[in-house]
C-alpha cells in the first residue's frame, strides 16, 4: 500500500474517481443538505467579494459606519412598523426607536453626523391607521414612485 491509503500502481486522478465511485454505490451523497434546492446567489451578478457579502450577511455584520448602519436600521424598523398587527404594540416599538435615537445622539457615533429627530408619535401612529384602513395604500405608494 502506497503512501496515503493509495493503492500502488494508481494515479491521484484514478484513485479519485475510485474512492467517488464507491462512496456514490454506498449512499454517501443520497440525502444531503440542499438537495433538489437551487444553488443560493446563483442568479445574483458576479462580485469579487462574494465570500465577505456572504459572511457579513451569514454573522450579521456589516462595513457601514455605525451612523449609516443606525440610520439603515431605523428605515428598516418604520417599513415594519405597517406589518404590526396591535397598536399598543406599534406604540411600543415606535418609543423603543425614539429611545435607540435618543441614545445615539448622546454619544459619539462613527460616520457622518446623526442629525436625527425623534420620532413624532401620534403622526406615525396616525399614519398606521390610515394604512391598516386602506391596505393597498403600501402597493399604491410603491407603484406610483
Amino acid at each position: 500500500m502506497a503512501h496515503n491509503g493509495m493503492p500502488p500502481g494508481k494515479t491521484w486522478e484514478s484513485y479519485a474517481e475510485f474512492m467517488l465511485r464507491k462512496a456514490q454505490e454506498e449512499g454517501a451523497f443520497e440525502h444531503l443538505p440542499g438537495t433538489g434546492k437551487p444553488i443560493p446567489g446563483l442568479d445574483e451578478p458576479y462580485h469579487e467579494d462574494w465570500w465577505l457579502r456572504g459572511f457579513l450577511k451569514r454573522e450579521g455584520l456589516s462595513l457601514l459606519p455605525d451612523a449609516l448602519e443606525l440610520k439603515a436600521e431605523l428605515s428598516r424598523e418604520v417599513e415594519r412598523l405597517w406589518r404590526i398587527p396591535d397598536e399598543c404594540d406599534v406604540h411600543r416599538r415606535i418609543e423603543e426607536l425614539n429611545d435607540k435615537i435618543r441614545h445615539a445622539n448622546a454619544r459619539y457615533m462613527e460616520g457622518p453626523p446623526l442629525n436625527l429627530h425623534v420620532f413624532d408619535l401620534e403622526e406615525l401612529v396616525q399614519q398606521w391607521r390610515e394604512k391598516r384602513l386602506n391596505p393597498c395604500a403600501r402597493f399604491c405608494e410603491r407603484s406610483s414612485s
